[in-house]
């Protein structure tokens, strides 16, 4: 068999559940290696670049920790606002800003992706940086946000809301991939991991 068309194990370097449910979903069997990198955008560094850069770091963090042939995918997800990232909320009130900034306005979810094959060398296979446009209305007051982050979701999520669970409340449209917006357009990696993971 040739080398570079081997199936292989399939590593996710990331412990997003919502990650790990897209893969799931699709049919896949994989482990969960999370990659341990400094996650923080360079400065003036455009949000496209950044979750390219962040998932090819994560990638290439745990395939070098890796011995025997492997697939590793990475992914890092950005929300882009008037071309400024938008992180994770660090407190209630950070989240409450965050959204009050969001709420009846449109920005952009940015999903950068890296897969890459790491025997004999680590072998970029591929990579891309997927947008999808969110729309979000008005809260009725300050009240229905301070409910939705009393639920706890916003807190480790980019924004400070999930489409895929109580934030969706906000949403009024996506133009592009939902799944991008969760956290992995599968869609677009699906043919090359049909190809190659085992």
């Amino acid at each position: 068999m040739n080398l570079l068309n081997q199936k292989l194990p399939l590593i996710l370097a990331s412990g997003s559940p919502r990650r790990i449910e897209l893969l799931k979903n699709a049919g896949f069997e994989f482990t969960i290696a999370p990659a341990d990198i400094d996650e923080t955008p360079r400065p003036r560094e455009m949000p496209m670049d950044a979750a390219l850069r962040l998932a090819m770091a994560k990638a290439q963090a745990v395939s070098a920790s890796l011995t025997n042939p492997s697939l590793v995918l990475a992914a890092d997800t950005l929300i882009a606002f008037q071309n400024s990232i938008i992180g994770k909320p660090n407190s209630p009130e950070h989240a409450f800003s965050l959204l009050k900034q969001l709420l009846g306005t449109s920005h952009e979810v940015i999903t950068g992706f890296y897969l890459l094959k790491t025997h004999p060398k680590p072998i970029p296979l591929l990579w891309d940086a997927i947008i999808s446009k969110v729309s979000m209305r008005n809260a009725q007051d300050d009240e229905e946000i301070w409910d939705y982050i009393k639920t706890g979701e916003p807190m480790d999520k980019a924004g400070a809301y999930a489409l895929q669970g109580i934030g969706q409340k906000f949403v009024e449209s996506v133009e592009g991939s939902h799944n991008n917006v969760i956290g992995l357009p599968i869609e677009a990696i699906l043919p090359v991991l049909k190809q190659y993971a085992s």
